[in-house]
């Protein structure tokens, strides 16, 4: 008599790298080859009818299974789909940080469900959002890791550091008395004077949060800017002079 044959497989769907489990259950047969569909062939052990098998890269696969003796053969097919992990990345503004800055994430992934951010490798420092934000008030490295699945529960993660520079230094790297802002407090402009700087830069005023609220350039040759703070609140605020050599940071009170 021809062989008889019949399998199932498990998962229907699975992951990029996940194992698919064969389950091969026949009679009569005196061979069984595989073709998993990946270009993976061989004989199978007639007593062993569980195989495993992970494909490295997506798509729907012909896995085909023939069983022969002497009077004919049987075969089966099936078809398992394998899927793509979600495509994990985010995003915060590259800049020189200090204690006590905000650094503002945001999550740029696609193919993703659900998402997952850990800050500095802390279990209870999580959040589900896709712009969280923290406030880094100690210098140092520090690492986020951003975790996405998507619908089949594949998954794939992604880590950056966030360093935060000692601000006992910053002066320094201008010179003493290499930038001047006044008057402070304000009622509304601000004149910021920049000398010895090389190269172009920036003056920025953010919140206490850390957050951009105003940016002006300063051009190599330009030793004076003034800035327009009428539409801001009272409050202190911080003022930054940023190049690709040289940083400044200081307060400003705005009061009407």
């Amino acid at each position: 008599m021809n062989p008889s044959l019949s399998f199932y497989y498990y998962p229907l769907a699975n992951c990029v790298n996940g194992e698919f489990l064969f389950d091969v259950f026949h009679s009569g047969a005196e061979k069984i080859t595989w073709d998993l569909g990946d270009g993976t062939k061989y004989d199978a052990d007639l007593q062993m009818p569980h195989v495993f098998h992970a494909y490295s890269n997506p798509g729907i696969y012909t896995v085909d299974i023939l069983a022969t003796n002497q009077c004919g053969s049987a075969r089966r097919m099936v078809y398992p789909r394998v899927v793509a992990g979600p495509n994990v990345n985010f995003a915060f503004e590259d800049k020189t940080y200090l204690p006590w800055d905000t650094v503002f994430f945001e999550n740029t992934s696609t193919g993703y469900t659900n998402h997952l951010w850990y800050f500095n490798e802390d279990e209870n420092d999580t959040s589900t959002l896709d712009k969280p934000y923290r406030v880094y008030p100690n210098k140092g490295t520090f690492k986020v890791m951003l975790l996405a699945t998507n619908e089949y529960d594949c998954y794939d993660t992604i880590s950056k550091n966030v360093v935060i520079r000692d601000n006992s230094n910053v002066d320094n790297i201008v010179g003493e008395g290499s930038i001047k802002y006044y008057p402070n407090p304000t009622d509304g402009l601000l004149t910021v004077e920049a000398k010895y700087l090389v190269g172009s830069g920036k003056v920025e005023i953010r919140d206490i949060n850390g957050k951009l609220l105003i940016s002006k350039p300063l051009e190599a040759n330009t030793s004076r800017v003034t800035l327009n703070l009428i539409g801001l609140t009272n409050g202190v605020y911080t003022v930054r002079v940023v190049g690709n050599e040289y940083l400044y940071s200081g307060k400003v009170m705005i009061r009407r």
